[in-house]
């Protein structure tokens, strides 16, 4: 409040009491209702203070991870997820709605029960995607609306059926196993998958949005110990396609070049030999693809070799030894002289005396030479063949 214009007294003059009394009285009026004003702008102060104190709890995610423990979705077993205590996760239904997932502690869901359509079971093989999606509760008495919101499972990679892309976020998802591992088909006798139905959660496929490749995660697991996403299968398809999909035609007769470019533009590449090594550990070893010749069709994942057991590793990554030589990641200079096409038309370049390259696991006609330590040195930059393909990884995203 401003203070209303004191009367004026005249100096060397003995002021009467009516003046002054109303000086006072306007003073008095004035300090009171200041004071009042600013008893009330410190009490919205103290509020608002705690509204974002309030907002700053709900927002603000607990980002002290580490390197592989940024993950607030995680397998709890064959059919259930379980979302850790601290996530907090941000949908944005419109400018004026936004709605925050909060969970104070551990909440286990089980994939069927929340699966967008309804199922009795799910799928081998396949890439399963975990939604965030508003839902509103309608009060049956008052009709007052409840605005929060729930997980949703579904086959879809957008959003949810019957939803949309306003009112739905993808926060994760995972790959299914694609073929039932028993005690009598798997590769080793301590194998990690034992038990496992083809439809079952495999563990390390579990992402989320603090835990994924830098490519799209789809058929991918992930390795702590060379710190890596994997593809669950041999790459498949054409350019511009996903690489690592069960049941796809295996792509073969390309060259290093070609099949390495490919991958860096879905921000893969090969695996180093070593890497290969590791990432191979727990498959078939010194066999090959059943039969010991190409398959027909020439599909990826799911195969057994010729002792009947399934060629796959303890994450769920399939052939990796028997079925073709994968390229693994560099080139080494052979000497020569002259520029040669070691790729396509030429149209990219050309090489200037011979290159080799590495590749690893064994083909159908390498029988007991086949395994995660096997390799071939005898390969040049422009090599293609049938027997012949590649296997991609992806470093993790950092967040």
């Amino acid at each position: 409040m401003t203070i209303t214009t004191l009367q004026r007294l005249e100096d060397g003059t003995i002021a009467s009491v009516a003046p002054v009394n109303e000086n006072f009285e306007a003073l008095r009026v004035g300090v009171n209702t200041n004071e009042s004003n600013l008893n009330t702008l410190t009490a919205n102060f103290n509020n608002l203070s705690k509204e974002v104190s309030d907002i700053n709890e709900i927002v603000m995610p607990d980002l002290t991870y580490e390197k592989t423990d940024a993950k607030f979705l995680i397998a709890e077993n064959r059919s259930q997820l379980r979302l850790k205590a601290g996530t907090v996760i941000r949908l944005d239904v419109s400018s004026d709605d936004v709605r925050f997932l909060q969970v104070e502690e551990d909440q286990v869901y089980n994939v069927i029960e929340i699966m967008d359509t309804g199922i009795a079971s799910l799928q081998a093989g396949k890439d399963y995607y975990i939604y965030l999606v508003a839902k509103d509760i309608v009060d049956s008495e008052t009709n007052e609306v409840t605005k929060t919101v729930e997980l949703k499972a579904s086959l879809n990679s957008t959003y949810p059926t019957g939803y949309n892309s306003n009112n739905s976020r993808k926060i994760g998802g995972f790959h299914t196993n694609c073929l039932a591992i028993t005690s009598s088909n798997a590769p080793q006798s301590e194998h990690g998958l034992i038990g496992f139905n083809a439809g079952d959660v495999l563990y390390d496929t579990v992402y989320c949005l603090s835990h994924r490749p830098q490519s799209e995660p789809e058929g991918m697991y992930y390795d702590d110990r060379v710190d890596l996403w994997c593809d669950c299968y041999n790459v498949s398809g054409n350019l511009g396609d996903p690489t690592s999909i069960f049941g796809g035609t295996r792509t073969c007769n390309i060259t290093y070049q070609a099949l390495s470019e490919r991958l860096g533009m879905m921000k893969k590449r090969f695996p180093t030999p070593d890497e290969f090594m590791v990432l191979a550990d727990g498959s078939n070893q010194r066999t090959a693809v059943y039969g010991a010749t190409q398959p027909s069709p020439d599909t990826t994942g799911g195969h057994t070799d010729t002792a009947g057991k399934a060629m796959v590793n303890h994450k769920g990554g399939w052939e990796f030894a028997g079925l073709q030589w994968q390229f693994t990641l560099g080139i080494s200079g052979d000497g020569g002289s002259n520029f040669a096409t070691t790729d396509g038309s030429g149209a990219k370049g050309q090489t200037y005396g011979t290159a080799r390259i590495l590749s690893a696991g064994g083909a159908w006609t390498n029988s007991s030479s086949c395994g995660s330590r096997a390799l071939s040195a005898s390969g040049v930059l422009s090599g293609s063949d049938a027997h012949l393909g590649g296997r991609a990884v992806s470093q993790p995203l950092r967040v």
